[in-house]
């Protein structure tokens, strides 16, 4: 399985997930999805169940990445975060001009904002931090998505977990990234 989440940030007890299947038990608050200071106070609300969904995996698949006690092991794609307030809107505007599609489109939980959620073929293999986080930012650079509006640098951070916006899109013509460019980017 491609993706890991939880259901508590702060608990993080990963699990394999399909994240655009996940049906939540309680609406969220139009403040919540306005304001981004609510939206923290509510993600770390220890009664807030959501979903929290990685691609990255750790040599503990079941525990979120951390620097010192669970070191990234693979990549199974990537997650480019747009903040801007009109990027889901203009999503697929965007896309068109990408190297790759990404198989997803998913809407932040703000509203306005969204992820380009590509897949790997096959995953990138992360022996540690620091590595991870270079692998990342590459393959960001070679997705194309650092020049798009409202790009988000911390969608390189291997210690991410995305906050579900329970709004998924699935791109015309979006497929997993090839195994052999893949293979090429971890070489260069």
């Amino acid at each position: 399985m491609r993706y890991l989440a939880c259901k508590h940030i702060p608990t993080a007890q990963l699990a394999p997930s399909m994240p655009w299947k996940f049906e939540p038990q309680h609406d969220v608050p139009e403040s919540i999805r306005k304001d981004k200071k609510l939206r923290q106070e509510w993600i770390q609300d220890p009664n807030t169940r959501w979903n929290y969904w990685t691609l990255v995996h750790g040599n503990n698949e079941a525990e979120r990445i951390n620097k010192k006690s669970n070191q990234p092991k693979f990549i199974h794609g990537f997650a480019a975060d747009l903040d801007s307030q009109a990027a889901f809107a203009n999503a697929a505007n965007f896309v068109s001009d990408l190297p790759f599609k990404p198989l997803w489109i998913e809407r932040t939980l703000s509203g306005g904002g969204c992820r380009l959620v590509f897949e790997f073929e096959e995953p990138m293999r992360a022996d540690d931090f620091e590595l991870a986080c270079i692998m990342l930012d590459m393959v960001a650079d070679r997705l194309g998505v650092t020049a798009l509006p409202g790009y988000d640098k911390g969608s390189s951070d291997p210690t991410k977990l995305w906050s579900n916006g329970n709004e998924w899109v699935k791109v015309d013509g979006g497929t997993a990234i090839p195994s052999a460019t893949v293979f090429k980017w971890q070489k260069e």
